[in-house]
């Protein structure tokens, strides 16, 4: 805590010494770091370390110790520590804690990105899917009407079909020859004049 007056920073801190502790510390309050000395023996880094990552949160872990070897300190790295300072070179916490919180903002940064994005398209798909069925609906209507407009019209042409006079029987496709013209026809097939009624070729008989 020194250093970090020494740094100008006025530190709001508080020491654990079991996983119980820092779990109820890590509940009560936010925090933006967590400094570890590795050599507490009830409570050592690698504890430490496992209840943070317990936690969900995502915090800077800096491992503090004058005995931690180097191989240690490498695994503690790979476990998820963020670095590590021996009690010899103290002046580096600053900048080290510095660097973390900057990452840590990135971070944090990056993951409400990645929910926002997220959220948008959840929003865009749910328009999309209310559009599709507005837009089935509409089909659905339009092709309601159409069905029924299109029973009425069948209905309407039935009505005329039924309308309709049925032929005569004696009435033959084509064209009917005038009375009058049947008539000529017989007397140019005989070669013999014949006397013919005179309704026969009367232009008004029927």
């Amino acid at each position: 805590m020194h250093e970090l007056r020494r740094g100008g920073y006025d530190p709001i801190f508080r020491r654990v010494e079991t996983a119980a502790a820092m779990q109820s510390a890590l509940v009560e309050q936010r925090w933006d770091v967590v400094i570890s000395d590795h050599s507490v023996l009830q409570f050592d880094s690698h504890r430490a370390l496992h209840t943070l990552k317990t936690s969900g949160l995502d915090l800077p872990f800096i491992i503090v110790s004058g005995t931690i070897g180097e191989e240690e300190a490498v695994q503690a790295m790979k476990a998820g520590a963020s670095d590590y300072l021996t009690k010899g070179r103290l002046a580096r916490l600053i900048p080290v804690i510095e660097r973390e919180l900057a990452d840590a903002q990135a971070r944090e940064a990056r993951r409400t990105a990645e929910r926002t994005l997220r959220d948008r398209e959840q929003q865009a798909n749910l328009e999309l899917a209310a559009a599709y069925e507005t837009t089935l609906a509409g089909w659905a209507r339009a092709l309601d009407l159409r069905d029924h407009e299109t029973e009425g019209h069948s209905q309407r042409v039935t009505d005329l079909n039924g309308s309709t006079r049925p032929h005569d029987g004696n009435q033959r496709r084509g064209v009917r020859a005038h009375p009058s013209r049947r008539l000529a026809a017989r007397h140019r097939q005989d070669g013999h004049p014949r006397p013919y009624p005179a309704q026969a070729v009367s232009a008004d008989s029927r």
